[in-house]
């Protein structure tokens, strides 16, 4: 054999052998991607039996130390199925209830899920966020809002002049007593319904 017929089959034997180390090294990213239009810094997500994914937009920069209210803020104090207007909006808390959710375990002790029955007194429609309006707090922990359903907007709209019925699921702690929270800082209006873990338990 010539030499340059043993260097033509020690060139292939060598560009085979780099192109099989090549593959061998290849890596693929498996990380799960936050869910589609959800922000990326505040994204969750639990496993479910079936490949679902749960979706909670957690707090943790956010705290409640610094969820702070202006000095012009009136603050009211209320019960489950008390109502409240607060500038245009009309408030009830109707109900809370302890969710379950096939397939799906909270990351913390609980689903709750909190019903609003929402009035708009004003002349156009009015959109509320359930990031920046509301919250849950237990104990004084703020806790993290639970999207069950991705699809589901992270808006209330309420047309005008009329009622709507709006829904928070929350992955709470257990805790001796709760607060949910609506404020609205552009009118300085804040409302907290106090309650208990009892009160939950006792809804039907």
């Amino acid at each position: 054999m010539s030499f340059f017929t043993k260097l033509f089959f020690f060139a292939l034997f060598t560009s085979s052998f780099i192109l099989v180390g090549c593959q061998g090294t290849e890596t693929v990213n498996t990380d799960k991607q936050p869910a589609k239009d959800l922000p990326k810094e505040m994204s969750a997500f639990s496993q479910g039996e079936s490949g679902q994914e749960l979706s909670t937009l957690a707090y943790t920069q956010n705290p409640v130390s610094a969820h702070t209210t202006s000095d012009k803020t009136k603050d009211h104090d209320l019960t489950i199925g008390e109502e409240i207007r607060a500038g245009n909006i009309s408030i009830q808390f109707e109900r809370i209830d302890e969710l379950s959710v096939n397939q799906f375990s909270p990351n913390k002790d609980k689903f709750l899920n909190i019903t609003l029955k929402l009035t708009n007194h004003g002349e156009e429609l009015t959109e509320l966020s359930l990031l920046n309006h509301f919250s849950l707090i237990a104990g004084k922990e703020r806790q993290d809002l639970a999207l069950i359903d991705t699809q589901n907007p992270l808006t209330i709209e309420i047309p005008a002049g009329k009622t709507v019925t709006g829904q928070l699921t929350y992955d709470s702690v257990l805790s001796e007593s709760y607060s949910f929270i609506y404020e609205d800082l552009s009118i300085g209006e804040k409302v907290q319904w106090q309650f208990s873990y009892e009160d939950v338990q006792s809804l039907d």
